[in-house]
């Protein structure tokens, strides 16, 4: 059995070499072609790369922008919401000012009220000098 195995082992190359699968000249044509494929893929990939990295370009530039929108919306908001406390505040003094006026002119009215409804009476230097 082993003997049988050398045997075959012995003769494989034999006949590989005797009748070659593939001729040099195929092998040849096939690895041109190979080489043309390589050259073709790697000027598409520049190609690619080029737009990819473009793209890339843009896309950081609008992230900038967007990040900078962002932050004058931020900053846009702050300034209203300081305008509304301001606003707030106005209003809180006037409406402040507005009540006491009203406490006021109640008071006089009621003096004033007070007054009119009182008899007419002379006022004591008139009475000591009569004209």
């Amino acid at each position: 059995m082993k003997r049988i195995f050398w045997i075959i082992v012995a003769a494989t190359p034999v006949f590989a070499i005797a009748e070659p699968a593939v001729k040099p000249d195929q092998l040849m044509d096939d690895w041109l072609n190979l080489e043309i494929q390589k050259g073709q893929l790697q000027s598409s990939w520049n190609l690619r790369e080029q737009d990819l990295e473009q793209r890339l370009n843009l896309m950081d530039i609008e992230l900038r922008r967007l990040n900078e929108v962002a932050a004058q919306r931020v900053e846009a908001v702050s300034d209203v919401d300081q305008r509304r406390a301001d606003l707030l505040q106005k209003q809180e003094t006037l409406e402040q000012e507005q009540a006491s006026m009203t406490e006021q002119l109640k008071k006089d009215s009621f003096a004033h009220q007070k007054l009119d409804a009182a008899p007419s009476t002379p006022s004591p230097n008139r009475m000591a000098n009569p004209d």
